[in-house]
């Protein structure tokens, strides 16, 4: 078992965003990083209704497949360490592929009960390339940013507005991060 320690934890607003640095195995990293790379995206997706006009590059994941790769058991165990007292009900894993042009906007992933892990996918990333997740408040101010260390993990509440950074020009390569979506025992029992 492979270890993980939590580097902070931010509030946005009263709202969590739990970040670990994990220590996963190299060949780990690089065989998930291949298998992103490898997959077919579609644009049909939005991040939300106000901006369906604009759509993103996604890779939809079947996650009874994904429940078997060592990565999901890193990233439910992440989440269940930031809830140990809750039954947590995983319903969504996709991949978020984005490169220097696309269009990345401010969004929610879910209301309340609703949490995000975040990986951060690419075995490499230099911090001139940008790519930062942003942290907004109610106002839309960006309040706080988190940049995509290979190998780190976010826990974040789904009703905190935040945005994909968009990689910088001299970026050489496109940011995968794969999203796993959970609802706690009440948002599970909405959701059904």
């Amino acid at each position: 078992m492979h270890g993980f320690s939590s580097t902070r934890q931010l509030d946005i607003q009263g709202l969590p965003v739990f970040i670990f640095d994990t220590h996963l195995p190299p060949e780990t990293i690089d065989a998930t990083y291949q298998d992103l790379v490898n997959r077919r995206y579609d644009s049909d997706h939005a991040s939300s209704k106000a901006t369906r006009d604009y759509r993103e590059w996604v890779s939809e994941m079947d996650l009874e497949t994904f429940r078997q790769d060592s990565l999901y058991a890193a990233m439910s165990r992440l989440v269940e360490k930031c809830f140990p007292d809750e039954d947590i009900s995983f319903f969504s894993v996709f991949c978020n592929c984005i490169s220097y042009g696309c269009h990345t906007f401010m969004h929610q992933d879910g209301g309340e009960d609703c949490f995000s892990a975040l990986y951060y996918a690419n075995p490499e990333w230099n911090v001139d390339w940008g790519g930062e997740t942003t942290f907004f408040d109610d106002d839309g101010d960006a309040i706080a940013c988190i940049a995509p260390v290979p190998g780190r993990i976010i826990v974040l509440d789904g009703r905190i507005q935040h945005r994909a950074g968009m990689p910088s020009r001299s970026c050489p390569r496109r940011r995968y991060t794969i999203s796993l979506r959970c609802d706690l025992e009440e948002g599970a029992a909405r959701r059904s």
